[in-house]
């Protein structure tokens, strides 16, 4: 998978994050993209409550559980991260995003069978990325020695 660019994201920064820039608070997909330049600018407390605040107004929005997930493991929370891949997934079983982060997260949380699952269902998703997964797994701490076993 692509890691996200910041520097598209950096351009808009500021229209996103003074109170004033806020055209409809109760836009979700406003709140969901101030939570990605927060992402972008290292802000993951201010990230995680725009998007809070994302998925609040638009329950369904699974883009914004997604992201939400993203931040989440950026924190460490796993568990957390976890869950909230887990609703982007029943929301929209085709969002590959979800599926590879939580692969990544249950990877770094031990449960490299779970992982391998979910890189799996990428590469069902997605056949052109199977060499590129390959070679992520074979980085990722403890997957070798897991295999092997």
């Amino acid at each position: 998978m692509e890691k996200m660019e910041t520097g598209a994201l950096e351009r808009p920064l500021g229209g996103f994050l003074g109170e004033e820039s806020l055209p409809r608070p109760d836009d979700a997909a406003f709140w969901n993209e101030r939570g990605i330049a927060k992402l972008a600018q290292g802000d993951l407390g201010g990230a995680i409550a725009d998007l809070s605040e994302a998925v609040r107004l638009r329950p369904g929005y699974a883009e914004a559980w997604c992201v939400r997930g993203i931040v989440k493991s950026e924190k460490g929370d796993y568990d957390g991260a976890i869950a909230d891949f887990d609703e982007a997934i029943r929301l929209r079983p085709d969002l590959s995003d979800a599926w590879h982060n939580r692969g990544i997260a249950k990877n770094e949380k031990g449960d490299h069978a779970g992982a391998k699952a979910d890189f799996d269902e990428v590469v069902r998703l997605h056949p052109e990325l199977e060499g590129a997964l390959h070679a992520e797994l074979e980085q990722a701490s403890g997957w070798r020695t897991e295999l092997s076993a």
